[in-house]
Order: structure tokens, then sequence, then C-alpha cells
């Protein structure tokens, strides 16, 4: 469906001669200024580039207030971190998160941060559900929790994750299929160091997820309390 590619060579075309009287050389293969598959290809990856950067951009509220754009975040009471453009097709998303305590002499135990996925039913959009990790400290120091955590209530079991006294990086990918026979969209998330898998889990979700209103990736701290900080990296990985 769409327009076929004569007949957009044909509009281009016609607006090229409306903004300038004489014609202008459009690719630098071609002096008669006649647009050619290569524009064309370069134009759309253009466009691809714009759409992705918009998809990468993430978005700091307090409650329900936006206060600040970027990638780089500071965590406290009430704060979550949001990816600005949902996520409406298959693929696979992968996000590095660097998360530290500058001001802390170590990383308080106290202070957890999940990093996962967030959506809801295009018909119940309070009801938010997410999976993902739940990031705290260990018994030890420089050894950090990574637990699976859901809004169902499942929590898998500990995994071990190295890091400093007070700062821990990882990436966070999250896989999500082509829809399935009985209408649900398979998905996964897993935590990976040096481009290993250290852990994953699966889960799923309506088909109306993704035409509706998409999943979203999400950091947001727990425990934290009013006066303390945890300063948040979020790069996405190619």
């Amino acid at each position: 469906p769409g327009i076929q590619a004569d007949r957009l060579l044909m509009l281009l075309k016609q607006q090229q001669q409306k903004v300038a009287k004489k014609p202008r050389s459009l690719s630098s293969k071609d002096p008669h200024g006649e647009i050619t598959a290569v524009d064309l290809e370069a134009e759309a990856a253009k466009k691809r580039d714009q759409e992705l950067e918009k998809m990468q951009e993430w978005v700091a509220y307090r409650g329900e207030e936006a206060i600040a754009t970027g990638h780089l975040f500071t965590i406290g009471p009430q704060i979550s971190l949001l990816q600005k453009t949902p996520i409406h097709q298959p693929g696979s998303y992968k996000i590095k998160v660097a998360l530290s305590q500058e001001r802390e002499p170590v990383w308080n135990p106290r202070h957890e941060v999940f990093c996962g996925a967030r959506w809801s039913m295009p018909n119940r959009p309070t009801d938010v559900k997410f999976f993902g990790y739940v990031v705290g400290l260990s018994d030890f120091q420089g050894i950090y929790r990574v637990q699976s955590a859901s809004s169902e209530g499942a929590v898998g079991e500990p995994q071990c994750l190295t890091g400093s006294g007070k700062r821990v990086e990882f990436d966070l990918q999250l896989d999500v299929e082509m829809e399935r026979i009985n209408q649900t969209v398979g998905c996964k998330v897993a935590v990976i160091l040096n481009n290993v898998t250290f852990t994953e889990d699966q889960f799923s979700v309506h088909k109306s997820v993704l035409a509706g209103t998409g999943m979203r990736l999400q950091v947001i701290g727990t425990g934290i309390s009013r006066g303390s900080e945890v300063e948040a990296s979020i790069q996405w990985a190619t």
C-alpha cells in the first residue's frame, strides 16, 4: 500500500520546481538535479535516525510531572525515569545503565533501583504492569543483588553482580517477539555483562498493548528517603 515509486518521484520533482526556478543537483552523481534511488535511501535513513533519536530520549518524572529530559539523572523520592517514546514494534532494545551514589561513602543498603519494562492495557491505562529487575546491595560491600520482579508479585532468586563500593553498571535488554497465534506477544528481559547474558526472564503481553499504548523501559528508585539520591546514566546500546 502507499504511493508507488514513480508517483513519489513525480511529486518530489514538482515540489522541487516550486521552490527553485533553476534545477539544482540533489546528488553528487547526478548533475541534472534528478532525484535518484540513492537520494531516496539517504532521506529514508535520515528519517529512521530521527525516529530512533526520538525513541532514545528519556524523561524524569516527579509523580506525574515531567521535570527533565536527557541521559543523566538524579533519582530521589518519587522520581522515575521513563523512555519517552513507546515501543510498538518487535525487536531488541538495549540500554547501558550506570547507577552510583557519589555523595555516599558506600552504597546505602536501603536503596534499590528497578530497571525493566512497563505497560498498560489500552482500555485500562491506569492499571500499570511491569516486569524487570530490582538492583540493590547484597550483604557484601561492592556486590549487588539483581532480582527479577513483576507487578504480578513474582520474585525470582537473587543473583550477585560485582560492582564497586558505590557504583554498578550493566546492560538491560528487552526483546519483543512477533505476535503469537493466541494473540499474545512474547517478551524477554535480560541483564548483560560484557556481551554475555548474566540473567534473563520471560513474560508476555496481549497484542493490544503494542497496538495501543505500547511498552516503555523504566528506571525507578525505591527506599530512597528525602535528602538521599542515586545518580543514573542511561545510554542506548547498539
